[in-house]
């Protein structure tokens, strides 16, 4: 083999080999960037998955959790009156007070006392109280000249009279001002719950709510009850036949009427006893 075909020998090995580095390196570095590639290419939207997969729970409870929060306080509002029950429940029948006042206007030492055995639900005793005996308290009830009592005395032909006595009973315990109050309603709209006995909406017309539920519980007292038939008994025995039924007890002594006395008649009659010695 002479020089020219060595040389041409030697390039051409020295060709493949160059040849063979070159595919070499090339296979050595491609698969360094597919490595450093390919974990990026699952980590990078792997990332913002979770992120749009969170979000979108993270979104979402708030407006479930939000709706009911509206709703709650809602239901609420209306519940301070509910949520009194506990403190009506916190004042069992036990721990009614007893009644601190025995006349609705003037003290028992006035010189004239007037009692009165009334009836709920008798429409003479509806009229009497409003027309005559409501304005007469107006009038009277600053001066210390008269005691006004009121007797219960529901009588057997009514249905729901005594339900009414037992509220306006439990009233009392509250004050003068909220028996005053719920008898106003309770002769006002006589009508209205003497036809169903729906008496707690008229009840919830007089007192405010908290009240309307210490009156409810209250009213199942056995005391109450008690006192009902010491009227009842009180005015059988003093000839008490029908409601309204008056005693007017002075110094001149003790007179009974029966039935629907005018204003201006009483008041004349009253005038009188006042200005005698």
């Amino acid at each position: 083999m002479d020089k020219t075909q060595k040389l041409i020998v030697i390039l051409t090995v020295v060709a493949v080999a160059a040849t063979a580095g070159v595919f070499v390196v090339s296979r050595q570095e491609e698969p360094a960037p597919v490595t450093q590639a390919n974990p990026p290419v699952p980590t990078q939207p792997a990332s913002p998955e979770p992120a749009t997969s969170q979000l979108a729970p993270s979104t979402n409870p708030p407006p479930q959790q939000t709706q009911p929060t509206p709703t709650q306080p809602k239901p609420s509002q209306p519940s301070p009156p509910p949520a009194a029950q506990p403190a009506a429940a916190a004042r069992p029948a036990a721990a009614m007070p007893e009644r601190n006042w025995q006349c609705v206007v003037g003290t028992p030492t006035a010189p004239v006392k007037i009692e009165v055995f009334s009836d709920f639900e008798c429409p003479a005793c509806r009229q009497f109280y409003l027309d005559t005996m409501r304005p007469l308290m107006a009038d009277y009830g600053a001066s210390g000249q008269l005691c006004v009592v009121y007797r219960e005395y529901p009588l057997r032909i009514h249905k729901y009279s005594r339900q009414a006595a037992l509220y306006a009973l439990a009233a009392a315990r509250l004050g003068r001002t909220q028996w005053v109050q719920v008898t106003d309603q309770f002769y006002y709209y006589q009508a209205q719950w003497a036809a169903d006995g729906q008496l707690d909406p008229v009840l919830g017309q007089a007192l405010a709510p908290a009240e309307v539920e210490t009156v409810k519980q209250w009213a199942a007292d056995n005391r109450l009850e008690t006192i009902i038939d010491n009227d009842l008994a009180e005015g059988a025995g003093r000839g008490v036949r029908s409601t309204p039924t008056l005693f007017i007890i002075s110094r001149q002594g003790t007179e009974r009427v029966t039935g629907v006395v005018q204003y201006q008649i009483l008041r004349r009659y009253l005038d009188r006893l006042l200005q005698q010695p």
